[in-house]
């Protein structure tokens, strides 16, 4: 998408926001969604993922498919970056346990609202924002796309700041360290959409990763480059070492064994980044 196409849809995103909140009040938080996804409040001046829900009547749900065909029931998945559960709360339905992690501490009440709606028992949630240390860290909330709250960008461009975010400091737990302290069970599991910041939570959960099955995570070149401000060599040196598959989810949809043949995923991550295209991608260990 071209630059001044996408800062029109961006703006027109933000003042159409506005709008839908100032028609129903100062008052008016959240709008409920049914979908196959499950029954979810969303916040009312969330554009994104409203408009998304409310006309497909579900969310990411091929992708959903597959996720679902690498779980059973006596799985223990993480969702780290949980927004209002619309991934999380499918597959709950499917395991024996869920820990999620949202920063969001807007979003982060509606989801415990969605665990309610959604009759689930075995959901144990936490509004931190997750690193490579304990500590605090800036955060945009963003409001025509609450989905894409973020912590706060290295290098800061108007996609991130076009609806005018409030910045507040929220608190990051590593995983290693917050799982050995609460004593939670290994993930079988890692879903994982933190809108750039998943290059600091890899960093703080090598023992997780490790321990896991699989990894779906978000891959967007521009927020590696601005928001982490990392590479992409150094973004995988943290994931390849321990699964031995990588599946592109949109594109190309293929599975690479990155193994015993590393190449052929780096070519693809490589013309990804030239292209600035972005995809989810499951990492997995065969065998």
């Amino acid at each position: 998408m071209g630059t001044l196409k996408r800062k029109w849809r961006l703006l027109n995103q933000a003042s159409l926001a506005k709008k839908r909140k100032d028609s129903l009040g100062p008052h008016a938080r959240a709008i409920l969604f049914t979908t196959k996804n499950g029954s979810f409040l969303a916040p009312v001046d969330d554009i994104e993922i409203g408009k998304k829900i409310g006309e497909e009547g579900g969310y990411d749900l091929e992708e959903l498919n597959q996720i679902e065909k690498m779980l059973n029931p006596s799985s223990v998945v993480y969702v780290i970056g949980t927004h209002i559960g619309l991934l999380l709360v499918p597959v709950a339905k499917k395991v024996k346990m869920v820990v999620g992690y949202e920063a969001n501490p807007q979003t982060y009440e509606l989801l415990q609202m969605n665990i309610g709606l959604n009759k689930l028992e075995n959901v144990k949630l936490f509004n931190y924002a997750v690193g490579d240390k304990d500590g605090e860290v800036q955060f945009y909330l963003n409001l025509a796309n609450s989905g894409g709250s973020k912590i706060k960008p290295k290098k800061d461009q108007f996609i991130y700041n076009f609806d005018k975010p409030e910045t507040i400091t929220v608190k990051m737990k590593a995983v290693d360290e917050h799982v050995k302290s609460e004593t939670l069970p290994q993930a079988d599991m890692i879903i994982m959409d933190i809108e750039g910041a998943e290059y600091l939570a890899l960093k703080g959960m090598q023992r997780s990763l490790a321990a896991s099955n699989s990894l779906y995570v978000e891959f967007i070149p521009h927020h590696l480059q601005n928001v982490a401000d990392v590479n992409a060599t150094d973004f995988f040196k943290l994931i390849l070492p321990h699964y031995t598959n990588a599946k592109f989810m949109r594109q190309p949809k293929v599975a690479y064994n990155i193994k015993h043949d590393p190449s052929s995923f780096n070519a693809t991550v490589e013309q990804m980044m030239k292209d600035q295209k972005d995809d989810n991608i499951l990492f997995y260990k065969e065998g």
